[in-house]
């Protein structure tokens, strides 16, 4: 019973001890306020006694004396001026770097076009050498009759594709055609003549014992003549198609295999007297081989076009980028604003030396230094 009644007594008096610190806060806060107020009071007599108390301006008045500094602040002083200028630059760099973005597209283009072009023109050389391989059949290359004529058909028909993708798009990486933005291209490949030779008055006739009007409705026809004397060479030489399909998949050493040479003087007689083995025979120094190397060079050459005028502008841009940063912004804004706030500081300097501080009461001369020194 006794220990109850102790922990009640120290409750209330740590109640007490509360309840009398949160009065005595009370009292205190209310005595700060008093005294606050008691000097504001005090200030607004001293101002009433020495008649220094400011005066609130009237709205219309204050309203006018802004109107009237709006009126009368330079045009290169003013905030949407600056504004302005700042939203030019910034569209000015966004603009250098979208504008010539939009050559991206092109040369992703190119890219694959000129790989692809430079590939037709090698591939060009590998089909004539397989070919007539095929039909010489003598051992030498180290592959028999049924992988020859499998490598031949692999690389024929990647030269089908490639010449397709160049021409057409869609395809191997390329997304336009040359047929639909060139139209140099178009003029070599499908107008009359031939106008990758040097001579621009040539007859464009090849070799009488081949095909002599192959090559003067452009070279998409000279092409097709050569696909044509590559198929009729499979067909009249090579094994059956089903034989030698998938015989280049295969993976095999060509120094581990053993082949016989066995030279054929009627097979070495095809080489003259076939037709279409003499048309391949010049597609490693002809028109053929000429023509594709001129296509090279036109993309090449294209590409080299779009990269110089994407540097060009990007040059341009950026000279206009100066030019608008130095001269508008720092000469006509920025340089011109510090010179009249540097003039500014010199009037007020000029103001507070002329005004006559040695006629007037110490309190009078207090009230002007702290209206110019005060934060």
């Amino acid at each position: 019973e006794q220990r109850p009644q102790s922990a009640l007594k120290a409750m209330g008096s740590s109640f007490k001890r509360i309840l009398l610190a949160g009065l005595g806060d009370s009292q205190s806060a209310h005595s700060v306020a008093m005294s606050k107020r008691g000097k504001e009071e005090g200030q607004q007599q001293q101002c009433v006694a020495t008649g220094l108390c400011p005066r609130e301006i009237p709205a219309d008045s204050l309203n006018s004396f802004k109107h009237t500094l709006r009126r009368y602040q330079p045009w290169y002083n003013k905030s949407n001026v600056y504004g302005l200028v700042l939203l030019t630059m910034l569209g000015l760099c966004i603009f250098s770097v979208l504008y010539p973005a939009r050559h991206i597209p092109s040369l992703v283009n190119l890219a694959p076009s000129t790989n692809l072009a430079s590939t037709r023109r090698t591939y060009v050389r590998a089909v004539a050498h397989l070919a007539r391989e095929l039909v010489l059949n003598d051992g030498l290359s180290r592959m028999d009759r049924e992988e020859t004529a499998g490598t031949l058909k692999y690389f024929f028909d990647e030269l089908v594709e490639i010449d397709t993708a160049i021409r057409l798009g869609n395809s191997r990486g390329i997304t336009v055609g040359a047929d639909y933005r060139s139209a140099e291209h178009n003029r070599i490949m499908y107008d009359v003549g031939c106008p990758w030779r040097e001579d621009p008055d040539d007859d464009c006739l090849l070799p009488p014992d081949t095909y002599p009007h192959a090559a003067m409705d452009g070279l998409s026809n000279l092409m097709l003549y050569f696909l044509d004397s590559v198929q009729n060479i499979l067909d009249e030489h090579g094994p059956r198609a089903e034989t030698f399909e998938s015989v280049y998949d295969r993976a095999s050493d060509p120094a581990e295999r053993s082949h016989e040479v066995h030279g054929s003087r009627a097979r070495m007689r095809l080489l003259t007297s076939n037709v279409d083995l003499r048309f391949l025979k010049l597609a490693f120094h002809g028109d053929l081989f000429i023509g594709t190397g001129y296509v090279m060079r036109l993309f090449k050459e294209e590409t080299a076009a779009v990269l110089a005028e994407v540097h060009m502008e990007n040059q341009l841009l950026f000279c206009v980028y100066i030019f608008q940063v130095m001269l508008v912004f720092y000469v006509g804004l920025f340089l011109r604003t510090m010179r009249m706030a540097h003039a500014e500081a010199l009037k007020a300097r000029a103001f507070v030396s002329a005004i006559p501080l040695h006629i007037l009461d110490a309190k009078e001369a207090n009230t002007i230094k702290d209206y110019f020194t005060s934060s």
